[in-house]
């Protein structure tokens, strides 16, 4: 039994939950590789720890704490209301998600305007599906992108006619 096989079954062998000749295999072996003996040594004293409990006290301190801040609440004529929870430091100010908006719209509202531009100089923007007839498959549609290309025009229209061919013979064709 390898040593890494070993440290994953030593919390059941340690409870006792395991078969009695995998409970042997383990023993052997822990008696025999220090590592495994000292990691079950390690299980063992987790194991029979058990459970930590609160300091003496602790539960009435946090009752009378609380019983006095309620109390001064009252004392103070506040309400409930008027307690706030503290704001952890990583929260992020209200105003600063209004700045980011704003931000995003100076940015980004230049380059939308650009690939506005360029998409206008199409000839023409086709939104239906368009039939493709070489295909053999007569159901096969393809959509137009919003600069009339079709997908993957202009990949294919740099390719050389030997590199058409090669790729339409590895696609089967």
């Amino acid at each position: 039994m390898t040593c890494e096989r070993v440290c994953d079954l030593l919390p059941d062998w340690v409870e006792g939950r395991l078969e009695a000749d995998e409970a042997a295999a383990i023993r052997t072996h822990v008696e025999s590789c220090a590592e495994c003996a000292a990691e079950a040594e390690v299980v063992r004293l987790i194991a029979t720890a058990g459970p930590v409990s609160a300091p003496e006290g602790l539960e009435a301190r946090v009752v009378a704490a609380t019983l006095a801040a309620a109390r001064d609440l009252r004392v103070s004529g506040g309400s409930q209301s008027d307690v706030r929870p503290i704001r952890p430091r990583w929260a992020v100010p209200q105003w600063a998600l209004g700045a980011a908006a704003v931000l995003v719209l100076a940015l980004g509202t230049p380059l939308l305007m650009d690939r506005m531009a360029d998409s206008s100089d199409a000839d023409t923007i086709v939104d239906t599906p368009v039939e493709i007839a070489a295909v053999e498959d007569p159901i096969a549609t393809v959509w137009a992108s919003d600069d009339g290309l079709i997908a993957g025009a202009p990949v294919l229209e740099t390719l050389t006619d030997e590199e058409l061919a090669l790729l339409l013979e590895e696609m089967g064709g």
